[in-house]
C-alpha cells in the first residue's frame, strides 16, 4: 500500500486495507488493473489503496471525484451483472436500516465479478458499549455530537454471522477475520477526537501513523472491533485460498505502550484546550513517540554503539602498531644483511 495512506485514521487504514489485500491477490492472477467498485463512500478512497486500478465510489448523497462519483442507491446499483471485478463495502452497511442490508448484499453480488469485501463493526465483543463511551465522551467533553455513531445506534450494529450470512450461499466461498482490537479501538478513538477538539492536527496525524505502522492493514484481533469478510465466487478457490494467505493470525492482547500513547495524549490535548502552554507541543512527542523513557533508551543504545565503534577502533590501532613493528624489524634485518654485503 503506498505509504501516504498510512497518516489516514487508524480505522480507514484497517478497513480499507482489506481492500489493498483482495485487490493484490486478484492483481496477482490477472495482471492487470482492476475495475473496483466502492459502495458508501464518496471521497475515492479506493483510489489512495489501490492507485494502478480504475475505481469508482458510489454513496446515495454525496459530492465525490469528478469521473468516479456515482450518486445512487447501494440497494439498486445502476450496473449490469458482474460490471466490477471487486465491490467494496467498507464500515457503511451499519449506516442502512436492517430491513435494506439483505438487498445491499445481494446487489453487492449481482456486479462483482470475482470477490465482494464487506466489513462494518459488530456487536459481537461489545462495539455498542464502546461507541455509547465514545459518544458520551464528544457531547460532555467536547461539546458536539458524531453523527456516525449516531447512525449506528439507530440502525444497530450487525452480528459477524449476519454479514457471513448475507454474502454466503451457492455459488460464493467465504473467507473472514476479525480486524481491530476493541481494546485499542475506544482509546484510540478518545484521543483521536481529544486531539481534534484540540486542533492538534500534527499530533493527530501522527497518533494515527504510529499505530498503522504498528499493527498494519486489517490489523486481525480479538476481541474485535469490526468483522472482515472476503465473499468470492465458487469458480474462484484459488482467489479465496490466496486472500486467506494474506492474513495474518489474529492478535488477542493489546500493546500497554499503545494505551499510554493514547491516554497521554488526551491529557495533553484536555490541557491544551485549557490553555496550558505547550500541551501542543507535549502531545506532538507523546504521538511520534518522543517520550523520555523512550529518548533514555536511544542515548544507551547510541552510547554502546560509540562505545563497539571505540573498541573496534583501539583493535584496529593496535594491528596497525604490531603489522608496523613488524615491518620495521624487517626493514632492520634487510639493512643489516646489506650492511654485510658492502663490507666484504
Amino acid at each position: 500500500m503506498p505509504s501516504s495512506s498510512l497518516d489516514l485514521p487508524f480505522d480507514q487504514y484497517q478497513r480499507y486495507g482489506a481492500l489493498a489485500i483482495a485487490a493484490a491477490a486478484v492483481r496477482a492472477q490477472t495482471r492487470r488493473p482492476l475495475r473496483i467498485l466502492d459502495i458508501g463512500d464518496w471521497n475515492g478512497l479506493a483510489a489512495t489503496f489501490c492507485p494502478e486500478d480504475s475505481c469508482f465510489c458510489l454513496d446515495p448523497d454525496g459530492h465525490g471525484p469528478a469521473g468516479a462519483y456515482v450518486r445512487a442507491d447501494g440497494a439498486a446499483l445502476p450496473f449490469g451483472d458482474q460490471a466490477f471485478d471487486i465491490v467494496a463495502c467498507l464500515d457503511a452497511i451499519e449506516h442502512v436500516p436492517r430491513s435494506v442490508r439483505s438487498r445491499v448484499f445481494d446487489e453487492a453480488r449481482r456486479v462483482a465479478g470475482l470477490v465482494v469485501v464487506v466489513a462494518a463493526p459488530v456487536a459481537d465483543w461489545g462495539a455498542s458499549d464502546a461507541e455509547a463511551r465514545l459518544a458520551t465522551f464528544v457531547r460532555d467533553y467536547l461539546g458536539g455530537e458524531q453523527m456516525q455513531l449516531r447512525e449506528h445506534a439507530a440502525h444497530g450494529l450487525p452480528l459477524a454471522r449476519e454479514l457471513r450470512d448475507g454474502l454466503g450461499g451457492d455459488g460464493w466461498i467465504l473467507r473472514d477475520t476479525p480486524s481491530g482490537l476493541l481494546a485499542d479501538w475506544l482509546p484510540m478513538m478518545l484521543a483521536k477526537h481529544s486531539l481534534i477538539g484540540a486542533r492538534a492536527d500534527a499530533a493527530h496525524r501522527a497518533l494515527d501513523r504510529r499505530y498503522n505502522e504498528r499493527h498494519g492493514a486489517i490489523d486481525p484481533a480479538r476481541p474485535a472491533y469490526r468483522h472482515i469478510v472476503f465473499a468470492v465466487r465458487a469458480d474462484g478457490e484459488w482467489l479465496a485460498n490466496a486472500i486467506a494467505n494474506r492474513l495474518r493470525l489474529p492478535r488477542e492482547s493489546g500493546d500497554a505502550e499503545d494505551t499510554r500513547v493514547a491516554y497521554e495524549a488526551i491529557l495533553y490535548a484536555l490541557r491544551a484546550r485549557a490553555g496550558a502552554t505547550g500541551a501542543v507541543e507535549n502531545a506532538i512527542d507523546v504521538t511520534t513517540g518522543r517520550s523520555i523513557a523512550e529518548l533514555a533508551h536511544r542515548i544507551d543504545a547510541l552510547r554502546a554503539q560509540r562505545d563497539a565503534l571505540l573498541d573496534e577502533l583501539t583493535e584496529a590501532r593496535t594491528r596497525v602498531a604490531a603489522f608496523e613493528s613488524g615491518r620495521f624489524i624487517r626493514l632492520m634485518a634487510w639493512l643489516d644483511r646489506a650492511r654485510r654485503g658492502w663490507t666484504r
